[in-house]
């Protein structure tokens, strides 16, 4: 748990999401001295967030006053959960979004899809690469073309700016 706070969150909330599983988690331990958990809980009450140094103050008052925290389903821990590994409470959502046109999952696929990055060299290339192949530089049809294009362009640039030359000068 120490090392979950010591990580830098994009949200301190987390952090007090995880100082609260601490306290739910020694509550359920009826409070038994753990000297980790006492370090963490005093280190933290110092934090600059208050959000932080509220859930370790409401922590010590739980344990000084040894109050357990109300045992509901979100707090016990209960060996007897049945867990729907087939996601069979999904059946519906998919069938209906299926029947709308979103495409079926296929395992085959993915697992295929996957193992498409996976082929090829597996280790780092230490040695030299090989030297790419050098163009032909011999001009083709299209590149005459271009060149002419090109030529043409020019020449209109040029016959525009004498003709601007002209009028300036006929205008003074």
């Amino acid at each position: 748990m120490e090392y979950l706070l010591s990580k830098s969150y994009d949200d301190e909330m987390t952090k007090c999401l995880i100082i609260t599983a601490i306290t739910k988690i020694h509550s359920n331990l009826n409070f038994i001295e753990l000297d980790f958990i006492d370090n963490i809980i005093q280190k933290y009450s110092r934090d600059q967030n208050v959000e932080i140094q509220q859930r370790c103050l409401e922590y010590k008052k739980l344990i000084k006053t040894r109050t357990p925290i109300a045992k509901n389903q979100f707090t016990t821990i209960s060996d007897d959960i049945d867990i729907d590994t087939s996601l069979s409470f999904l059946d519906n959502f998919v069938n209906q979004k299926i029947s709308q046109g979103a495409k079926e999952y296929d395992r085959d696929r993915y697992e295929h899809e996957k193992n498409i990055f996976n082929k090829g060299e597996k280790e780092l290339v230490i040695g030299p690469y090989q030297a790419p192949e050098l163009m032909d530089a011999t001009p083709s049809k299209n590149s005459n073309k271009l060149t002419s294009l090109y030529e043409d362009r020019q020449d209109h640039q040029k016959k525009v700016l004498n003709t601007e030359l002209k009028v300036n000068n006929n205008g003074k």
